[in-house]
């Protein structure tokens, strides 16, 4: 449920549907799941059962995607808060998690909060206080699991990022090369009859840098709907081809060339900036 305790309607994505790295798997299961299994033991040894995770990157590269695939496997209370909700009730929100402990609680887009620079420097003021009170204060959070997501981790305090007892283990998503881009499409037309012989390198070979998951599925999304509009709504005969999974790829290209055109002076994590992307 949500911070205002509103049950929240899951989209029932799990680590079935996400492709990453076998270090990153166990990471989240040494520092998440391995805490609610073996909670009792790891109290009974004296050590903390409470844990900080943030997930780093742009948009679009699986950071929500890995929250749904948490929430689907945790067996415990889980608590979502988005900047606003923290905004207006932090105090509250760490109070219900520690209530109904073990909790996971979420912490989506935290960059939003605006506690960005240097306390003394920028000037991030009371919210950035507060949370780092509430996750390594004079309350024990033993028992809550928090996990943030960020698209610009360089940008929070440190004094948030950089010291253990609040976000304690990092995980960061970087733009996908085209063999993770080629396991994502497959992945992700698994679902939906298609013809025979795809050539899915043809595809992938031309997605520029910066392209995700996010591209990938409304290149998905707009192949069903131009293969169930040219079969005139049969369902049996709209099965994706080569042909619509083009199409549809040269529309999300030209979404995503006018946006960096627009942009010039973007520059995409470890890349070169927009217009030399444009260029290749």
């Amino acid at each position: 449920f949500n911070a205002y305790t509103q049950e929240l309607k899951l989209k029932g994505r799990t680590f079935d549907d996400l492709i990453i790295s076998t270090a990153k798997k166990e990471l989240i299961d040494d520092n998440i799941f391995a805490l609610l299994r073996h909670a009792e033991v790891i109290t009974r040894r004296g050590v903390d059962t409470n844990r900080g995770i943030m997930l780093a990157g742009p948009p679009g590269v699986g950071k929500s995607l890995t929250l749904d695939a948490i929430v689907d496997k945790a067996n415990c209370t889980v608590l979502y808060a988005d900047f606003n909700m923290l905004h207006k009730i932090m105090d509250e929100i760490f109070i219900i998690a520690r209530k109904y402990a073990p909790t996971i609680l979420i912490l989506e887009d935290i960059d939003a909060l605006g506690i960005t620079g240097q306390r003394g420097m920028f000037g991030s003021g009371a919210g950035l206080s507060n949370l780092l009170n509430n996750m390594d204060g004079i309350t024990s959070n033993n028992g809550v699991i928090t996990v943030a997501t960020s698209n610009h981790p360089e940008q929070l305090d440190w004094a948030l990022i950089a010291r253990p007892g609040r976000f304690d283990v990092r995980m960061d998503y970087s733009y996908p090369d085209h063999e993770l881009l080629h396991g994502i499409l497959a992945l992700k037309l698994k679902m939906y009859p298609t013809t025979e012989r795809l050539e899915l390198d043809k595809i992938v070979k031309r997605m520029p840098l910066g392209f995700t998951g996010s591209h990938i599925q409304d290149i998905v999304n707009q192949s069903n709907y131009i293969a169930i509009n040219q079969a005139n709504g049969d369902i049996e005969g709209a099965k994706i081809s080569q042909a619509h999974l083009e199409t549809a790829f040269e529309r999300s290209l030209y979404n995503f060339n006018k946006v960096l055109s627009e942009r010039p002076h973007v520059k995409l994590t470890g890349a070169p900036n927009a217009n030399k992307v444009l260029k290749r």
